[in-house]
């Protein structure tokens, strides 16, 4: 009785996964999106999308002379602007959101007001963004479907945006023992990323990128070695010396964003690099976009306005991961975005 129970369980998830993996293909869920390899492509504001992952925003396209004259999301106390000539908008998707733990409000607060899903999915769409890729964090980590399906079922009640869970690569985000992917693909996973922390073992990340493909998930990955980078707070640089702060070289990235184009090119996987923010993981990211590998990048907006510079006085402020880097590497992200050469600007808006 026992093993029937387990052969039809069994069968019931290989339909799930299978329905899934046949809604992506059909097109009824993913087009790919972004530059991700892979990835999935959002709705138009005005169009229902089929099955519930977070809230639809309802909202109207108004046809004005010469084009679509704006777009206005009916969200409650949001107020509708009349626009002073006729442009086109595309809509945003929040690839890179640490929206914590729901019930853990004091991990990011304005002016004492706790930030939810409802009140950090209002904000993105008040920023003109029509979908938020949630990553695991430490206090909630998506390496099980109990996980995933409860932000999906919070993002359903009180978000106004869709909201894509993106699951864990490896189990507890420890590095070791790979997530059950198949689990995660089947409750709704968008892709997996163990995000700020790096998958240091290459086996781990050459066994991910195999299990990946299987339910066609996207790896992300954070090009950072642990080991190189160590306590480093800040770019190694003139800076760094006059401030006499630890530093993180950016040979530190290098090395990982290598790893992952080899590996992408061997296993003929899909890697996104998630984000890079030196000149030198640029020219790598050049030379996989050249040998046609399926292989992306993202950049931080910080990362294309400020640079290492922006950490004299020592400015806590400008203290972020990966650092902000030298005058010559934010010319060259700004190049590279221009080009096309990195597909994806992420906010990476994750609350301390």
């Amino acid at each position: 009785v026992l093993q029937g129970l387990y052969n039809l369980c069994g069968r019931r998830r290989h339909r799930q996964i299978e329905a899934n993996l046949q809604a992506r293909r059909s097109g009824d869920t993913a087009h790919g999106t972004a530059g991700i390899p892979g990835g999935r492509e959002n709705y138009p504001v005005n169009t229902p999308p089929p099955g519930k992952c977070g809230h639809q925003v309802a909202g109207s396209v108004f046809q004005g002379t010469g084009g679509v004259a704006g777009i206005v999301l009916h969200i409650e106390t949001m107020k509708t602007r009349r626009l002073p000539q006729p442009f086109r908008l595309p809509q945003g998707c929040v690839s890179h959101r640490d929206g914590r733990k729901p019930l853990l409000r004091y991990r990011e607060q304005v002016v004492d007001v706790p930030v939810t899903v409802h009140t950090g999915t209002r904000a993105a769409a008040l920023g003109g963004y029509t979908a938020v890729a949630c990553r695991s964090t430490p206090e909630m980590v998506m390496d099980n479907q109990t996980v995933v399906q409860f932000i999906r079922r919070r993002a359903a009640r009180d978000g106004v945006v869709r909201v894509f869970p993106v699951g864990a690569v490896t189990k507890r985000m420890e590095g070791g023992e790979l997530a059950d992917m198949g689990e995660l693909a089947a409750a709704g996973a968008l892709a997996v990323s163990d995000d700020v922390r790096p998958i240091h073992n290459a086996a781990v990340m050459r066994r991910a990128l195999l299990y990946a493909k299987d339910f066609e998930l996207p790896v992300f990955s954070f090009p950072q070695d642990p080991e190189l980078a160590a306590d480093g707070v800040m770019h190694e640089g003139f800076y760094s010396t006059q401030l006499g702060l630890p530093a993180v070289p950016s040979v530190a990235e290098e090395v990982v964003t290598a790893r992952e184009v080899i590996l992408a090119d061997a296993l003929g996987r899909s890697v996104h690099l998630s984000p890079v923010s030196c000149a030198e993981s640029v020219d790598i990211v050049r030379y996989a976009r050249r040998r046609k590998i399926p292989l992306s990048a993202e950049v931080t907006p910080h990362n294309l306005l400020l640079t290492d510079a922006d950490c004299s006085g020592y400015a806590t402020e400008a203290k972020v991961s990966p650092p902000l880097r030298s005058e010559r590497d934010r010319k060259e992200l700004v190049r590279a975005v221009a080009d096309g050469a990195i597909a994806v600007i992420a906010s990476d808006h994750s609350p301390c």
